[in-house]
């Protein structure tokens, strides 16, 4: 019960982010969702990536299209902009 309510959770936490996101949409036409390349033009490894991509300018998204995956490889676009030490693992995120 207590993951159950965690994932409620969390999943509400995002909300403001969300609401935020489609409203700048709304007024200049900003995407919600980005490829990398979007967010990191200086980075040229972004641009042959096709299996991430942001929400916003702050959530990164590494999509998995198979089942039973355990591991994957993720690129973190960007100069000394990732902290690890903030990194947590929560279930099946990485906060």
């Amino acid at each position: 019960m207590k993951l159950i309510r965690d994932a409620i959770r969390l999943r509400y936490s995002y909300l403001p982010f969300w609401y935020t996101l489609f409203y700048e949409g709304e007024q200049n036409g900003t995407p919600v969702m980005r490829p990398l390349w979007y967010e990191f033009p200086e980075d040229e490894g972004c641009f042959h990536i096709e299996n991430q991509h942001m929400v916003g300018n702050a959530l990164l998204v590494r999509t998995i299209y198979e089942p039973n995956i355990r591991t994957a490889d993720v690129y973190f676009p960007g100069i000394n902009q990732v902290n690890f030490n903030e990194l947590a693992v929560i279930g099946m995120f990485v906060r």
